[in-house]
C-alpha cells in the first residue's frame, strides 16, 4: 500500500496545475484544492489522475475513491462566541 501511495501521490502532482494544492491528509487519503474550478472541471482533474495513477501502478489490488466538494468561502462560516 505504501507503494501505492507514493505513486497516487506522483500522479496527483503531475496532473494538477500550478495553482492547484493538494496534501497527505493521512495513511490514505489526500485532500486536493482545485480554485476556480466547476465540478465539471473536477471530474475531469479526477479522472485524469486516476488514469495516471493506473499507469504507474498496474496491480488492481487498490481501490480509489474519491469525493468532490465545493469549498466555501472564507467568511461564510459562523463561529461560536466563547
Amino acid at each position: 500500500p505504501q507503494q501505492a501511495m507514493e505513486h497516487l501521490n506522483h500522479a496527483i502532482r503531475d496532473s494538477l496545475r500550478c495553482s492547484d494544492v493538494y496534501t497527505r491528509y493521512s495513511i490514505s487519503q489526500y485532500i486536493i484544492l482545485l480554485p476556480t474550478v466547476t465540478m465539471e472541471k473536477g471530474e475531469m482533474v479526477m479522472k485524469r489522475i486516476l488514469n495516471n495513477f493506473r499507469r504507474l501502478y498496474s496491480r488492481k489490488d487498490l481501490i480509489v475513491d474519491y469525493k468532490l466538494q465545493p469549498v466555501l468561502p472564507s467568511g461564510t462560516l459562523s463561529c461560536r462566541p466563547w
